[in-house]
């Protein structure tokens, strides 16, 4: 029995001995609170949350923000694209014969919690469709912006990422054209520039190292790029005075370090390695992070394969063949409450036809019983 299980405690008051409850009961209720999340919504059978520290981040945001309108039109604008970005990882992971049903949106961006199988190209492909939705979106914006820009004015917006507006603000629908379109851009370059797991640059490199030197010693590779590409990343932070760069770099360090060290720790054991990715899925830098979590038996087969064998077992139906099976289902059971139906309605008429006879029957009635009739024929 663990301490949880105890009945005598009372977290409200003293328990039954007088005392009251100590630091790490305390501690553990208030990482409790601040760990809530609150779902907005299931969108495609794909449930969403948002995360309390996400709230009040950006409630501190329009509070310390001299222009509250501004912040809100940026956190929208960001919202839907780490949004949309998940769930490119979502229908990625689906696609593939995986289960992706859930999206987290927290500070640092998304989380989509994703069980693709256990091999390279799935993988990939759960990866890479999250940044490919950066990608349309954002060439539908630059491609939109070169039709209504006038031959001799300049873009308002350039490739280079260090001077992205160029030129004044435009203003009303045009401007926020231009701030979708900046927002899904930085999203890209975030997602495929930080090199370190559990990113989705990380993921990539990973991956495409996993058909070549199996999947552990891709994972312990990347896990170290991992943490010196964090650093790097961190003190670019440091000297420039972005301390978004700062969290995200110290985060991804810490995520790279603490799966390093757990992997080495479950080998030296001897047994119960990596399930890998159940739960967890693409997310990445400003708009997410892998959701990895650890258990399950250890397999020497999956854990140094290269990833050039098939799962023995029926792969799962991806999303579009399952809702096609749904549609299928739907209709066959149409088919048979109306064939149902109709052999109720048929009854009913021959009843009425050995009561008061044939002629006392409608000729709608007359005409079902002769379907009836050439049915059976």
């Amino acid at each position: 029995m663990s301490w949880k299980d105890n009945q005598y405690k009372d977290s409200e008051g003293p328990d039954q001995f007088g005392q009251r409850p100590g630091k790490g009961e305390l501690l553990r209720k208030v990482g409790e609170f601040f760990n809530r999340s609150y779902p907005i919504g299931t969108y495609l059978e794909i449930r969403v949350r948002v995360h309390l520290a996400f709230l009040i981040f950006v409630g501190l945001q329009l509070i310390f923000d001299g222009d509250p309108w501004h912040t809100l039109r940026w956190t929208a604008l960001l919202f839907l694209s780490v949004l949309l970005h998940e769930f490119g990882h979502a229908f990625g992971c689906r696609s593939v014969g995986g289960k992706a049903n859930d999206i987290l949106i927290w500070p640092l961006g998304g989380l989509a919690f994703c069980d693709a199988p256990k091999r390279p190209w799935p993988e990939f492909v759960t990866v890479i469709c999250g940044p490919l939705v950066n990608v349309v979106i954002g060439v539908a914006c630059y491609v939109t912006l070169l039709l209504i820009t006038d031959a001799d004015q300049a873009m308002p917006v350039s490739l280079d990422p260090f001077v992205l507006w160029v030129g004044d603000s435009l203003p009303g629908w045009r401007g926020l054209i231009v701030d979708l379109f900046v927002v899904n851009y930085v999203l890209l370059l975030f997602n495929l520039l930080l090199v370190f797991y559990p990113f989705d640059g990380g993921r990539l490199v990973q991956i495409g190292l996993w058909k070549w030197l199996g999947y552990r010693k891709s994972m312990f590779i990347a896990l170290r790029v991992g943490m010196i590409g964090a650093v790097g990343v961190a003190v670019f932070g440091l000297t420039n005075e972005e301390l978004m760069l700062v969290l995200i770099g110290a985060y991804g360090f810490y995520i790279c370090y603490q799966q390093n060290r757990q992997m080495k720790l479950i080998e030296a054991q001897g047994g119960g390695i990596v399930d890998l990715y159940r739960g967890g899925a693409g997310g990445s830098g400003g708009d997410g992070s892998d959701a990895t979590t650890w258990g399950g038996e250890y397999d020497p087969g999956f854990y140094n394969s290269r990833g050039d064998d098939e799962e023995t077992d029926q792969p799962k139906p991806s999303f579009f063949q399952r809702r096609q099976q749904k549609k299928q289902e739907s209709k066959r059971a149409k088919a048979e409450q109306s064939k149902q139906k109709f052999e109720s309605e048929v009854d009913r008429i021959l009843i009425k036809v050995k009561a008061k006879g044939i002629d006392a029957l409608t000729a709608g009635e007359k005409k079902k019983l002769q379907q009836a009739t050439d049915q059976k024929q």
